[in-house]
């Protein structure tokens, strides 16, 4: 793994100037870690290139990840639908429909509250570049709201994480993750509660 990065800025454009500017240095990049601090929140990014070899077919992931330090009980879940979400689906799996029929076709959404889940992807930039990423990246897309695990020292609060599996290094793609990931959070985690 190579050194974590660190970038700051007062906006999104300011952090991504800094992170393309850094990207662009890189060659043949196959671990890259970076923390983000805007809006005094701090972000993680975390990209994984597995290669493979032999007989192993390699395993990529692209993460954003943030502590969600609010207390209230409510939990999400996004992710593509595929064949197995199908099976889910006969044996009682819940899938909210949040009214958005291009969304509700790609995603399974799960939640512990409908109308919570609906007013946060009720907007469309969210909901259109989810779509984007989705359709961009080769596989599986996740949303979700995490419960700590005591196996990720780092993390003792609920976590917002939206993942991919594939390594994506492309700071378009990166930066259009990032911009739905900080406007969940903030609706999650309003700015007002720093």
């Amino acid at each position: 793994m190579e050194n974590e990065r660190q970038f700051s800025g007062q906006n999104e454009e300011e952090v991504w100037q800094k992170i393309r500017a850094d990207l662009a240095q890189k060659k043949d990049i196959l671990d890259y870690q970076a923390t983000i601090r805007q809006q005094n929140r701090t972000v993680e990014l975390r990209v994984d290139i597995d290669l493979g070899g032999g007989f192993e077919s390699g395993i990529s992931t692209t993460r954003f990840k943030a502590a969600l330090p609010t207390t209230d009980e409510f939990k999400f879940k996004i992710y593509e639908q595929g064949l197995l979400s199908e099976v889910g689906k006969l044996f009682g799996m819940q899938d909210v429909k949040i009214g958005y029929e291009d969304f509700d076709a790609k995603f399974i959404i799960q939640t512990n509250d409908e109308e919570r889940v609906k007013v946060l992807f009720a907007d469309e930039t969210t909901r259109t570049t989810l779509l984007a990423v989705a359709d961009s990246v080769l596989s599986n897309l996740t949303f979700e709201i995490n419960i700590p695990d005591y196996l990720d020292a780092a993390f003792t609060e609920k976590t917002l994480e939206l993942s991919v599996e594939e390594g994506i290094m492309d700071p378009a793609q990166l930066q259009a993750m990032y911009h739905v990931f900080m406007r969940v959070l903030t609706v999650l985690d309003p700015p007002a509660l720093h």
